[in-house]
């Protein structure tokens, strides 16, 4: 009896051992459509044909190393053959073309190779991925990327990146995010709406942010922005209802309009003595009491704090002194 359970232990054991080699082998060429690069050293990959939910893209094909993940290759697949939940992507592949993986929306986890360099335009948009964690090859995430990845909750971005483009993570999930010190641009809505970000410290490397970046990121209570910024793009921070908390550094000259507006929670600002302009960028803010600011030219719009009903005195003279002249 016991040598038939150790016989049983042992065929359990083995046929575990086959089915995880089975789940870790490569799909076969014949699962890909796929041709030459365009530099003629290696395969691109045109469309998945397979009918495996799990996919193990192989590094070789036909002696060809597999170098690109063709635009657009995985596309379909989520829409008229297979979800696809699962992807991993052989250290081979420099690159991912543009909505390479668009719309696979039950995608939840993706390995990227180590020699990753270029990530398209919309690649993983309306995608399902829960987490994403770059290789240290990667300087540039494109416009679109994770745009509406409505389940991307972890983002571990590479020391190598400098810019993040326009909606790269619009309406994504994300909780936390730490930027690189070499992050030289973050683009038009590149977050904005990720209503679950509580907190946001821009490195000094920061010269250029787009307009509304962070609005609608309704959870976000502190913001800390670049010393090397000049100017606060429109919107940054629009309705960002939960911000109690922003630091404005020496050296911005300009605060562009609805930069702050809808901010309910905001209830104190200082505005430093380098700002010369600032347009309609706190309508709306109607629990703002204090707003610090020296007597210094500024130009005001005329709705700058339209709706800021609870503005104490003191504050509303500072503002006169630098030469607001509508009602408050």
């Amino acid at each position: 009896m016991i040598m038939k359970k150790n016989v049983f232990f042992i065929a359990a054991l083995l046929g575990m051992a086959a089915l995880n080699a089975w789940a870790q082998a490569a799909n076969p060429a014949s699962d890909f459509k796929y041709d030459m690069n365009k530099t003629g050293d290696g395969v691109l990959i045109q469309k998945y044909l397979g009918k495996s939910a799990v996919v193990r893209i192989p590094e070789t094909i036909e002696g060809y190393p597999v170098t690109t993940i063709g635009r657009g290759a995985f596309q379909k697949a989520s829409y008229f053959d297979v979800d696809i939940t699962a992807v991993t992507i052989p250290n081979s592949v420099t690159e991912i073309e543009a909505e390479a993986f668009r719309g696979c929306n039950e995608l939840k986890t993706v390995t990227f190779p180590d020699k990753l360099v270029t990530i398209g335009k919309e690649a993983f948009a309306f995608s399902g991925l829960t987490s994403v964690k770059f290789p240290e090859t990667v300087t540039t995430i494109a416009d679109n990327t994770f745009y509406k990845c409505s389940r991307l909750t972890n983002v571990t971005l590479p020391a190598s990146l400098t810019s993040i483009g326009e909606k790269a993570f619009y309406e994504a999930q994300i909780t936390a995010i730490t930027f690189p010190a070499g992050l030289t641009s973050i683009g038009e809505l590149a977050f904005a709406g990720c209503n679950k970000l509580t907190a946001v410290t821009i490195p000094a490397s920061v010269t250029s942010i787009g307009y509304y970046a962070f609005s609608g990121c309704s959870s976000l209570k502190t913001a800390a922005l670049s010393a090397a910024l000049t100017a606060i793009p429109e919107g940054l921070f629009y309705e960002c209802t939960s911000l109690t908390a922003v630091t404005i550094p020496n050296g911005v000259t300009s605060i562009g309009g609805s930069a702050f507006s809808r901010c309910e929670d905001l209830t104190s600002v200082a505005i430093p003595d380098s700002v010369t302009e600032v347009g309609g960028s706190f309508n709306g803010c109607n629990n703002l009491v204090t707003v610090t600011v020296s007597a210094h030219p500024i130009k005001w719009h005329r709705f700058a704090f339209s709706g800021c009903s609870r503005l104490n005195l003191a504050s509303k003279n500072a503002i006169r002194s630098t030469g607001f002249t509508e009602e408050f």
